[in-house]
């Protein structure tokens, strides 16, 4: 190991170690803005897939409150893809509010939706008490079925006598509404 004698060496060294340290500290923050940048990016990302989770979940809910729960994972999968399938036997139910024109002439629009919602509620319990399958609500129509889900399906299989029995869960379910 050399020791440094002349001024001039000495002056050579310390321009060394400076430049040396100049560019070790450059090196420090271009890696330290980096990682910032890389951060930044990582939260940015991680808050659009959380946007991304809730519209998904926010979207599944509202296809639930309108399509029949075994439907809506299919369409969510496939949106693209039109779904229909065969069916051995389906009864369905059509149900419309008698007098729609009259309520909407003199009920109030915030009235007329309270007074839609109630009904539909209503009949979305009487589906699921008699495990009856709700299809769809429009405007003043409600449209429900039995014999189109899966379990309904795989029950008639195993023994075709007991279509009488789901039909028979319509046939209630419209003594219901009538009782209503």
């Amino acid at each position: 190991h050399q020791l440094v004698k002349t001024p001039n060496q000495r002056y050579h060294a310390y321009f060394d170690v400076i430049i040396g340290l100049v560019f070790l500290f450059l090196v420090n923050e271009a890696a330290r803005h980096r990682k910032w940048y890389m951060e930044r990016a990582d939260q940015v990302s991680f808050v659009l897939a959380l946007r991304q989770k809730k519209a998904s979940q926010s979207m599944f809910q509202i296809l639930t409150f309108m399509l029949p729960s075994f439907m809506v994972t299919r369409i969510l999968k496939s949106p693209e893809k039109t779904i229909s399938e065969s069916v051995k036997r389906a009864s369905i139910l059509f149900i419309k509010i008698n007098d729609f024109d009259d309520m909407i002439q003199r009920l109030s629009p915030s009235h007329l939706l309270e007074k839609l919602n109630s009904i539909f509620s209503r009949l979305d319990s009487y589906c699921s008490s008699r495990n009856v399958t709700k299809i769809e609500t429009v405007a003043e129509e409600y449209m429900c079925a039995v014999g189109i889900v899966p379990s309904d399906q795989a029950f008639e299989l195993e023994d075709e006598s007991q279509g009488h029995r789901t039909l028979m869960r319509l046939v209630q379910l419209a003594g219901d509404v009538l009782d209503y």
